[in-house]
């Protein structure tokens, strides 16, 4: 049979057709169409799973900028919140310094008043402490005392300063042996460790100048415990009743 013959009996006959495919085409050429069919349907689901992905992706990608949006607006608030926190923080500290002042100048205020009140009644204080005869020592006369014991070599400038800077000094009497003696005085709202070793200096420069005995005290409305707890028998601590705040 020639060739024309065979695809004749071929056409004619399908069933021969299919064996003389087989017998021509290899198993793995004869496979080759459900390869291709089962690459489609792979190929279609592998697409269906990347749409599948690039939706979601997309939606991240839609939540990410919903996300970045919101953290924009919280950090704008927060800086509008640092701003005001700013603001509020810098009115507290004037607020704080105006406090302090006020504070410093009622204080001022306080001691002068309570300097007043010791100076006009420092014979009634001092009386039940043993002393008679006080009186308060004009600070003009007190000048004069301290130059003479200047330019008698016995006190220093800087110390003739120092002893009229003290609040208040009395010439008295002591009641027990009458020895004549002066008080130099320190008078606060309260009264604090500076104001103690300033009427213990202050006394004992005056005393070395005058050759008289002098005695250191600290009068005030209240007493830090510091002092409370300083033994210094020599300073009299004077806490009036009606002076507590």
């Amino acid at each position: 049979m020639n060739t024309l013959e065979i695809i004749q009996e071929m056409q004619a006959n399908p069933a021969l057709a299919e064996e003389l495919r087989a017998v021509v085409l290899s198993r793995e050429l004869l496979a080759v169409p459900e390869r291709i069919a089962s690459m489609d349907d792979r190929l279609a689901r592998l697409l269906e799973v990347s749409e599948r992905h690039e939706e979601t992706l997309e939606r991240h990608e839609a939540t990410l900028e919903r996300h970045e949006a919101t953290l924009e607006r919280h950090e704008a608030i927060l800086t509008r919140l640092l701003e005001v926190a700013e603001r509020h923080q810098a009115t507290l500290e004037r607020h704080e310094a105006t406090l302090e002042r006020l504070t410093g100048y009622v204080a001022d205020l306080r001691g002068g008043h309570f300097e007043t009140k010791w100076e006009r009644n420092a014979h009634a204080y001092l009386g039940s402490r043993g002393f008679r005869r006080v009186k308060l020592v004009d600070k003009g006369a007190l000048a004069a005392l301290l130059d003479d014991a200047c330019d008698a070599g016995l006190l220093g400038d800087a110390d003739h300063d120092d002893i009229l800077l003290a609040d208040s000094v009395h010439s008295a009497v002591r009641r027990d042996d009458g020895t004549a003696t002066y008080v130099v005085s320190e008078v606060a709202a309260r009264v604090h460790m500076d104001d103690l070793d300033r009427a213990v200096r202050r006394a004992e420069l005056l005393a070395a100048a005058v050759g008289v005995p002098c005695v250191a005290a600290v009068v005030g409305g209240s007493v830090d415990e510091t002092v409370r707890a300083e033994d210094r028998g020599t300073v009299i601590l004077i806490q009036p009743s009606e002076w507590a705040a």
